[in-house]
Formats: C-alpha cells, sequence, structure tokens
C-alpha cells in the first residue's frame, strides 16, 4: 500500500500487482491476493491505472474476472485494467483438481471473449456464449465498469499467445525481454494483425529497474534475479543465442519449482554471462537507464512496467530518480513530439 501510494504521488500511470496462489520460491514476500490488494490502493491513490500483472482464466472463471475489474472500476473512478496470461503450473501442481494443462491459450481467447460479452450484457440483452471451455446461457451483469471497455493486455511469448494478443488484446505486457528480442515479438505479433501497429494498441513490458549513482552497483543489484529469470524463460535464450542453455532449461510456464528443478535452475543461473543478464534489465546511473529506456522504446515499447527491488532502500532510490529526472526527461520530450509520454 505504501509503495503504491508513493508511486501514485511520484509521476507515474500504472500500478501492476503479481497474481500467485503458491509461489514454492519466494524471492522477496509472500504473495498477497492481487485483486484484493488492488481493491485496497484503489481507494488510497488517485492517478494511476491498476492491474493484475498478470491473472489467469483458469482460477477464476471470466465471470468472476469480468466482475471484479468493473469493481475496481467504480472503486478507482475508471482506473482499471486487466492483464491477463494462460496460467503457470506451479499456481496449479498443489490443485490437480483444477486442470491447466488443457488448451491454456484456447482458455484465454475464449475467456477473453466471455468477459467483454458481460461487460457489454444487459437483461434485455443478455450474454449467450457456446464455447470450448466456457459457456453462457441468459448472463448478464448489472454492475458495469465506469470505461466502456477497461483495457485488457496479454502476457504471453509462443505463437498461439502472440496470435491471440494480435486479435484480441489491447496490448502485450510481457515479462523481461532484451530490447531485440522485443522489437523481434512484437513485429510478430503484428503480422498477425497488422492493424496492431496503430495508436489502438498499447506495447508494454514488465523489466527489472535499479537506478544508483554507482551504476555498477544497480547493474549487480539485479543480476541474480535476471539470471535465474533467464534461466526459466527458454525462448527468450534460444532468442539471444543461447541454445544449449535454453535445451536444459525448466520453462516458466510449466516448472513446479520441485527441489532438482530449483537445483537445476540455480545451477544453469551461474552459467549466464553478466553482460546478458544486464542486457534485459534497466540498472545503472540515472543517464545509463535513460539510454536503455531509449533501446526499450526503439523496440517498440510504449508502457514501461519497472520492477525495482523493495529491500535496501533500492525501490526508494529508483523512485526518486524517476521522479526526479527520468519521468520529467520523457515528458518533456513527448511535449516537444519526439517521444511519446
Amino acid at each position: 500500500m505504501e509503495c503504491a501510494i508513493m508511486v501514485d504521488r511520484s509521476g507515474f500511470d500504472v500500478v501492476t500487482l503479481p497474481d500467485h496462489v503458491f509461489h514454492p520460491v519466494t524471492i522477496a514476500q509472500p504473495p498477497w491476493d492481487a485483486h484484493s490488494l488492488l481493491a485496497a490502493i484503489a481507494t488510497r491513490t488517485e492517478r494511476v491505472m491498476l492491474s493484475p500483472g498478470v491473472s489467469d482464466a483458469i482460477r477464476r472463471h471470466p465471470a468472476t474476472l469480468a466482475l471484479e475489474t468493473s469493481t475496481l472500476d467504480h472503486l478507482s473512478n475508471g482506473r482499471a485494467m486487466l492483464s491477463l496470461g494462460a496460467g503457470e503450473e506451479f499456481n496449479f501442481t498443489p490443485t490437480p483438481e483444477v486442470e491447466w494443462s488443457h488448451s491454456p491459450a484456447s482458455k484465454l481467447r475464449e475467456a477473453i471473449q466471455v468477459v467483454r460479452l458481460l461487460w457489454e450484457s444487459t437483461k434485455e440483452h443478455p450474454a449467450n456464449y457456446q464455447g470450448r471451455h466456457f459457456r453462457l446461457s441468459e448472463a448478464y451483469h448489472t454492475l458495469k465498469p465506469l470505461q466502456k471497455f477497461p483495457p485488457v493486455y496479454v502476457g504471453g511469448y509462443g505463437p498461439k499467445m502472440k496470435r491471440l494478443t494480435a486479435e484480441l488484446a489491447d496490448g502485450w505486457v510481457p515479462w523481461v525481454e532484451s530490447p531485440e528480442t522485443y522489437a523481434k515479438g512484437l513485429k510478430e505479433i503484428r503480422s498477425y494483425a497488422p492493424g496492431k501497429g496503430g495508436t489502438g494498441f498499447d506495447p508494454a513490458l514488465m523489466v527489472f529497474t535499479s537506478v544508483d549513482s554507482d551504476g555498477a552497483k544497480a547493474r549487480e543489484a539485479l543480476r541474480a534475479r535476471a539470471k535465474w529469470t533467464l534461466s526459466i524463460r527458454t525462448r527468450l535464450l534460444e532468442d539471444m543465442g543461447y541454445g544449449d542453455l535454453a535445451r536444459r532449461s525448466v520453462d516458466v510456464w510449466k516448472a513446479r519449482f520441485s527441489a532438482d528443478e530449483v537445483a537445476l535452475i540455480d545451477a544453469l543461473s551461474r552459467e549466464i554471462p553478466d553482460d546478458v543478464a544486464d542486457g534485459v534489465t534497466l540498472a545503472g546511473t540515472t543517464d545509463e537507464v535513460i539510454d536503455g529506456i531509449e533501446r526499450y522504446h526503439d523496440a517498440g515499447v510504449r508502457l514501461l512496467v519497472i520492477n525495482p527491488n523493495v529491500d535496501g532502500g533500492e525501490f526508494e532510490r529508483t523512485l526518486s530518480a524517476f521522479q526526479r529526472t527520468i519521468i520529467p526527461h520523457f515528458r518533456e520530450r513527448g511535449t516537444q513530439g519526439q517521444v511519446p509520454p
């Protein structure tokens, strides 16, 4: 709550929260329920849009997601977003009765359609839907979002997810990419739907971020986290030219984080060079981070979701640098028509 209030006052546009039920590898704090906490944050903030980063349509029926988002939109006076992914196996391993592995991309596609149908539904014009995974019969929600359609973002990496993003989403929000791999992924999305190159589509990215007057210290603070993440991103390793490491990796979407898997990931992360880890983060001095943001901007990113560490004063230092220098730099350039804010 305190961090979100600070972010709201610092000039940022969006706050996102991770959405996990089970997290066998605790990096910082245990997971909170994202939707409950977003609702609480809505009552204590004034500017920022609010979104899970990201939810899935397996633990929650899309009818529930639609209602939660409408509720958040009212609590925040029209600041709700909905970001969705296909899900990750570690969230479902302890609950085997919840089937995850059965066509998760297809299920997400239907879920987005159902959510939007319910936002449009009325008693006079209820929603009916017959899908492979979800069905509606004379369904309608009486609580409508304040926005006609809160924006729906999709986080995903494979061809099915990118095609789905191109056809149905308002934005793409992957987790950790280099500027080069991001540009490649965005080009693929736009190849599925050429219209996604316009202003109606928002290319976003979540990236680990640290700003310090000692640039080397900032980069070192993120390296272990970045290397561990790379070790569970098979496609990203392949795209960055590390096919051997990719073949030995455990991809995040099907990882259970058993003791054996964690040991393998730890070992693999130690093989990743420092410069490779640095290439998927925004870390360094203020000027170095501005240069890094420029590279992501050139790759097509328009909504940058920074993800700083919360320990050891790093969050406050990074937030302060963005508030004092980085955000004003890009706002000013935006007013001059050079870089969109």
